[in-house]
């Protein structure tokens, strides 16, 4: 029998849950073991974080699972059928569409648009006091913009990255409500998140509509007109389709890599013997250990910390039979910071990575594993160390005052954000 936390009637876990959602997972693992679980009001989630299990639910048993319905119900005004929340058979074939947009090829063809995008920010960030994530969120989208969508999204920018955090903040809301309220009841919290998923929408709508006038023969060779113009088995995409699959890699494209930049630049402030050895580095254009701080940083800070999902038959995992409509999340969180794994694991040691080969499968999730994993996640690396490259060789980061606290929303990101002094460096 799988134990679970203790825990009151009726609310469950949920006030530990929404006051220090790391502690409540951690106190889980300590007093449930590798497979245990907690409640969400009236729900039960079961909670996976070893190695073996893990990889069991995202590799093994993977067609025995589906997307975690929590998601599904309260992101669906954002997100749709696309990637991020679809069925397997949904995502299995929309996945061959947008594929093609990261292929090694493509990737090495967008770097420079990465690297110039990296050289502006630079430029305008030297000098200034600000907030690190949201100038990580503003240079992720104006990456995505261009080299996925073929346009420039600087205008767009701002108000795209508020717009996205109203509704994210919205849909965590809900996720941790005893009695989510539906998005039609009219309260001014429902009012702000119709109106920023009405902005996001015409976004999006402006983009597949400039393209489409534009036609497939004038059409760039980027996501978008994969999405717009390929055909599936002999059928195009409907337009909600299009707009659902634009819209999750928007969302996934520009916000995961935002939050794991912000929190790497974060470490290396913190750690300036690390920060030293990569600047030589780079310097001497070595990217390898570049490579190790950006997956040290992702193994302290997943910015996907739990991934969900629901049995879709019957199984039995860990020696436990699990009936169809468990709820249950891969910790990633829990996964990384295992001590047995990652000796001293609350410590920055980039070096762990020189010989990753060594641990165990299902040990390292930070673009999750299986046929659900990240599409995009060679593309997200090739960006970070483009970004590492370009704002480490032109300018410098000093923290300000402020509290650091993770926070697990739909990805993991400082709370209070990061205070940061960025001067032009020599």
């Amino acid at each position: 029998m799988i134990r679970a936390l203790s825990h009151p009637p009726l609310v469950g876990n949920l006030r530990e849950l929404r006051r220090d959602p790391i502690a409540l997972f951690e106190r889980l693992r300590a007093e449930c073991g590798d497979l245990g679980a907690i409640h969400v009001g009236p729900r039960r989630l079961v909670v996976v974080s070893s190695p073996e299990l893990a990889h069991e639910v995202l590799v093994a048993q993977a067609d025995a699972f589906e997307k975690g319905p929590t998601l599904r119900r309260f992101a669906r005004p954002l997100l749709g059928e696309g990637l991020l929340a679809a069925k397997n058979e949904t995502q299995r074939r929309n996945r061959k569409l947008v594929a093609p947009a990261f292929t090694p090829k493509r990737i090495a063809l967008n770097a420079a648009l990465m690297a110039e995008e990296a050289e502006r920010a630079a430029k305008r960030l030297a000098g200034r006091d600000v907030d690190l994530c949201e100038e990580m969120m503003r240079l992720t989208l104006a990456i995505l913009g261009r080299t996925l969508f073929s346009v420039d999204l600087s205008l767009e920018a701002e108000s795209a990255r508020v717009a996205l955090e109203t509704v994210q903040r919205h849909v965590e809301s809900l996720m941790k409500g005893l009695v989510p309220i539906p998005l039609w009841v009219p309260t001014a919290a429902n009012r702000r998140t119709r109106r920023a998923l009405a902005e996001l929408d015409a976004l999006i709508a402006r983009l597949v509509g400039e393209r489409r006038r534009g036609g497939p023969e004038r059409a760039p060779d980027d996501l978008l007109s994969s999405l717009i113009f390929a055909r599936e088995e002999g059928e195009a995409l409907s337009d909600r389709e299009i707009r659902d699959e634009a819209m999750n890699l928007f969302v996934a494209g520009h916000e995961t890599t935002a939050f794991a930049l912000a929190w790497t630049f974060h470490l290396l402030m913190s750690n300036p013997a690390a920060a030293a050895r990569l600047d030589a580095e780079l310097a001497a254009g070595r990217d390898q250990y570049a490579e190790w701080v950006l997956k040290e940083s992702m193994r302290l800070y997943p910015p996907v910390h739990s991934p969900g999902r629901r049995v879709a038959r019957e199984l039995v995992l860990g020696g436990e039979r699990l009936p169809r409509g468990t709820l249950l999340l891969v910790s990633t969180l829990l996964l990384h910071r295992r001590a047995d794994l990652w000796p001293e694991p609350l410590a920055f040691r980039p070096e762990r990575f020189a010989d990753e080969r060594a641990l165990p499968k299902g040990a390292y999730l930070p673009f999750g594993l299986g046929p659900r994993n990240c599409v995009g996640f060679h593309f997200a690396m090739a960006e970070m160390l483009a970004v590492l490259r370009g704002l480490r060789a032109r300018v410098r980061f000093e923290p300000l005052p402020g509290k650091i606290e993770p926070e697990l929303l739909v990805t993991l990101r400082p709370r209070f954000g990061l205070p940061t002094r960025i001067r032009a460096s020599g």
